[in-house]
C-alpha cells in the first residue's frame, strides 16, 4: 500500500505540482489523468493557487491499517498506521476549511456519484471484521461530521451544469444526520481533527463491474471540481478513501490474481513519479484481470 500526500499551493506561476509523493517530489504544472477509483485528487487542475485545493492525501479505510493490533502489527500495518497518521496531520497543517472525502463505500447509486447534502452526517464502523472470524470481539469507532452545505450544493451545481452524472441526496428533511461509516469514518480519524467541514462524494456501484469505463468520467469531474473550488475563498483538503488490490493471497475472501501486486506496484510508481501512465495502462490492466482496488 502506499500514501500520497499533495503539496500546498502557493502562487499561480510557481506553484509545485499539488498532487506529490511522499518520497519523491516532483515540480511540474501539467494537469494530471489518471486511473478509476483513486480520481479526484489525481484529475484536479488548480490553476489559481489563492484558496481552493491546498493539498490532498490517500488514506486507507481497512481494519488492519487503522488498528494493527488486530493482525498483530505484522505485514506492514504498524507502518502503514502510522504513515497515515503522518499524512493527515500534514493535510490539517494546511488549515482546510473544507475536507472532501472520496469514498467508494458510502450510500451509493447505480451510475451518478452522489453529493451528501444533509447538515449533519453519523455513524459507526465496526472493527475486527475484515479478519472474517465470529469469534473475535468487534468493536466500533463513531464518529458525527458536519457537511460544509454551500460547498456541497455547489458542486452538485456546476457538476450538472457541466453534464456530469453527479447528483445530490437529501434525506428525512434534513431534521436527521445522513449515514456514514467506515469508507468516510476511518479516514478522517487519521486527520486527528474535527474542525473542518467536510463533504461526501460517494463513487457509484457500476465501479464493481466496470470501473476501468469510468475513466473518463473520472477525470472529466476531477477536473471540473478543480475548476469549481479554484473560484472560492475557502481552503480545501481533499481524502481519498482507498485501499489497493485485495486478492493477493489464495486464502483471503477475494482470493489470489497475479495481477495484485503489478497493480500496486503501478500505482506506487504513479505516486513517486506522477507519471499517468502508470495508472492510465499499466493499473488499470491488472485491474481488468482482477485486482479488485476499491477506492
Amino acid at each position: 500500500s502506499f500514501l500520497l500526500k499533495a503539496s500546498e499551493v502557493a502562487s499561480a506561476s510557481l506553484c509545485p505540482n499539488p498532487f506529490q509523493s511522499m518520497t519523491h517530489p516532483r515540480t511540474t504544472r501539467e494537469p494530471l489523468r489518471v486511473f478509476s477509483l483513486i480520481l479526484l485528487l489525481h484529475a484536479l487542475v488548480l490553476p489559481s493557487c489563492t484558496a481552493g485545493i491546498v493539498g490532498g492525501v490517500v488514506l486507507p479505510h481497512g481494519d488492519f491499517a487503522f488498528d494493527p493490533s488486530l493482525v498483530r502489527g505484522k505485514n506492514g500495518s504498524m507502518q502503514l498506521h502510522n504513515a497515515s497518521f503522518e499524512a493527515g496531520k500534514w493535510l490539517i497543517s494546511l488549515s482546510p476549511d473544507v475536507v472532501i472525502i472520496v469514498t467508494p463505500h458510502g450510500m451509493e447509486l447505480s451510475t451518478d456519484y452522489l453529493i451528501y447534502q444533509n447538515t449533519e452526517l453519523s455513524g459507526c464502523a465496526e472493527l475486527g471484521g475484515d479478519l472474517h472470524n465470529s469469534t473475535f470481539p468487534t468493536y466500533k469507532v463513531c464518529r458525527n461530521l458536519s457537511t460544509d452545505s454551500a460547498a456541497a450544493d455547489l458542486i452538485v451545481f456546476k457538476a450538472r451544469e457541466a453534464g456530469l452524472p453527479v447528483t445530490g441526496i437529501k434525506g428525512f428533511a434534513n431534521s436527521l444526520p445522513l449515514p456514514i461509516s467506515w469508507g468516510e469514518i476511518l479516514p478522517f480519524e487519521y486527520l486527528n481533527s474535527s474542525k473542518p467541514k467536510v463533504v461526501i462524494l460517494s463513487v457509484p456501484y457500476s465501479r464493481y463491474n466496470h470501473s476501468t469505463d469510468m475513466v473518463p468520467t473520472l477525470v472529466q469531474l476531477g477536473r471540473e471540481i478543480g475548476f469549481i473550488l479554484e473560484g472560492d475563498k475557502k481552503r480545501y483538503g481533499m481524502v481519498i478513501s482507498a485501499d489497493l488490490a485485495h486478492t493477493h493471497e489464495a486464502s483471503g475472501p477475494y482470493g489470489f490474481c497475479e495481477c495484485a501486486e503489478p497493480f500496486d506496484t503501478s500505482v506506487a510508481l504513479w505516486a513517486k513519479s506522477m507519471k499517468s501512465t502508470y495508472l492510465r495502462e499499466q493499473a488499470r490492466k491488472e485491474q481488468e484481470l482482477g485486482a479488485k482496488s476499491c477506492g
